[in-house]
């Protein structure tokens, strides 16, 4: 759990065939201090019922 001023960001890659995506958390000073990054082709989608 993250106490603080924090914000997050995504970030895409649009430019290779499989995008890469980054999803971070950032202090106030801009420094990452969390970062999960996969490829666009690793999402799928779930069914809902």
């Amino acid at each position: 759990m993250f106490t603080g001023n924090y914000f997050g960001t995504v970030q895409i890659d649009w430019t290779q065939s499989n995008p890469v995506i980054r999803l971070q958390i950032r202090d106030e000073f801009n420094e990452i201090v969390a970062q999960k990054r996969l490829r666009l082709g690793d999402l799928r989608s779930v069914p809902t019922f």
